[in-house]
């Protein structure tokens, strides 16, 4: 046979790790090259689960499935490539863990986690929010059992009013998101078709689902399919990439921005809320869609955590509280006439992943007195010496800043410093597909449609108006567990 690229192919599990060697992300993950062989193959006439999506919740819910005793089972993604967003995120989790916490003396509970998160989001699906906090700890300790390991420092994280910060070791934690689940699914030997599209799916009479509509990408071009099936998990992310969704749905919140994910242009976003504009066709109950986290997170910032750093406007003074929710940071942002800020923050040690790509195309500059810092600044050195002077006085206590400081706040010591700008990108969509506690997918009558599921960021409800840092991983997790668990559950007791 011979060699082919990977367009248009079925992947085994055997080789996904040799795809992501070769991929745009390479370069920022380091993965173990192995010599292998795409196989082209066709799609199954019928199956009894389809799972779209490779992301964080996509694989979880394969692997869900497979260990609650789903062999029939296949997984798509219309990208080239396996891991959606969750590869190249910097992976922090937001739960409630007393394993880890207490051994740091921190207090918490899912109830504390319920309340910050409603009170965030405002009008999150309650049951949602009460799922997710309550199946937190569980979901890292199940992600553990896939060969997830875990930091033992439980952190803080910016955008999340509690210590409750969990990564994995690997710097680049949504990597280890992404493998855990997906060598598993090899150990099952359950297949990975990429470049193969959920293109719609159909309803039965009898109000159940009956079958897929799949398009996939061969070396003899696009192959569009019916594949006869009795559940499908719809884990195809947000729709961060697609301008006119963003459009339709939140006139005006992203003009000008671009997105978090891909700042730049060139990578491949799948992001494009695909299973959106299938579900419009349905009768499925979508919410909170006008609801777009704009957060700034490509330039300046260095750490993951709050109170390290100082925010300042253009003319060298502070405008909002380090710390403050998203959607309180967001506001502010927008409220400054240039659209942008500065961070200044210390050599700490605990510098995010990606600093040296920061330093190297000069998104981040080092500063090595107050005098450098003033002319980066392009402000009044006496300026930017009384906002660093007034600011480590209130953290003291000495004086009480017009600026609320943060809870964590450390004093801001003399340079060097990490500068750089900071300007609102587009993050996560935070609307989508309705579901219950059990990942069904709704109606827009509100009742669950069988055979249906979905979980991570293509639904919506969770979250609310704003989201809480660290919870979209989590609800990877706990929501894309339970989706393969349910599905499973309803095929082993499937009657036609």
């Amino acid at each position: 046979m011979k060699r082919r690229s990977f367009n248009g192919l079925f992947l085994s599990p055997a080789i996904l790790e040799f795809s992501l060697s070769n991929s745009a992300f390479s370069r920022e993950v380091p993965i173990k090259k192995q010599r292998s062989e795409a196989v082209h193959a066709d799609l199954p006439d019928e199956v009894s689960l389809i799972v779209a999506g490779t992301g964080g919740a996509g694989l979880c819910a394969a692997i869900s499935a497979a260990e609650n005793g789903i062999r029939d089972l296949i997984v798509i993604d219309k990208a080239p490539i396996v891991g959606g967003h969750t590869i190249t995120s910097t992976g922090t989790v937001a739960a409630v863990w007393p394993e880890l916490q207490k051994k740091q003396l921190i207090e918490d509970s899912p109830e504390l986690m319920f309340s910050q998160i409603m009170a965030i989001g405002k009008n999150n699906n309650a049951q949602l929010v009460k799922t997710l906090t309550e199946q937190s700890g569980s979901a890292l300790e199940w992600m553990r059992t896939l060969g997830v390991k875990w930091r033992p420092k439980v952190g803080a994280i910016y955008g999340c009013p509690h210590i409750r910060g969990f990564k994995s070791l690997n710097p680049k934690s949504g990597y280890d998101y992404v493998m855990a689940p997906l060598r598993k699914l090899k150990e099952k030997n359950v297949p990975i078709y990429l470049e193969t599209s959920l293109k719609d799916f159909i309803i039965g009479k009898d109000e159940r689902l009956e079958s897929v509509l799949i398009e996939q990408n061969t070396p003899e071009g696009k192959l569009l399919k019916q594949v006869r099936a009795k559940a499908l998990v719809i884990a195809t992310g947000g729709f961060t990439a697609n301008a006119e969704l963003l459009a339709k749905y939140a006139p005006g919140q992203t003009e000008g921005m671009i997105s978090n994910f891909n700042p730049h242009g060139n990578l491949y976003d799948g992001a494009t809320g695909d299973a959106i504009i299938i579900a419009e066709k349905h009768n499925i109950a979508l919410s909170h869609m006008d609801s777009i986290q704009c957060i700034p997170n490509v330039g300046g910032r260095t750490i993951l955590e709050s109170g390290w750093d100082i925010f300042v406007d253009p003319r060298g003074k502070r405008f909002v509280r380090e710390g403050c929710s998203w959607q309180e940071l967001r506001k502010a942002v927008q409220k400054i006439p240039e659209k942008y800020y500065w961070v200044i923050t210390p050599q700490h040690g605990e510098e995010t992943e990606n600093i040296e790509y920061k330093l190297l195309t000069g998104l981040l500059k080092v500063v090595n007195d107050y005098k450098e810092l003033a002319q980066e600044l392009n402000v009044q050195l006496e300026e930017i010496r009384k906002t660093i002077d007034r600011y480590n006085r209130a953290v003291t206590g000495e004086v009480d800043d017009e600026i609320e400081i943060a809870q964590n706040a450390r004093i801001l010591p003399p340079p060097p410093y990490y500068v750089g700008k900071e300007q609102l990108g587009i993050h996560s969509t935070l609307g989508g597909i309705t579901i219950n506690n059990h990942s069904q997918v709704l109606s827009k009558s509100g009742k669950p449609i069988p055979g249906l599921y979905a979980c991570g960021e293509v639904v919506g409800g969770l979250h609310g108006e704003d989201k809480v840092a660290g919870t979209e991983m989590t609800g990877n997790f706990v929501f894309g567990r339970i989706a393969g668990r349910e599905a499973a559950e309803y095929l082993l007791t499937y009657k036609r």
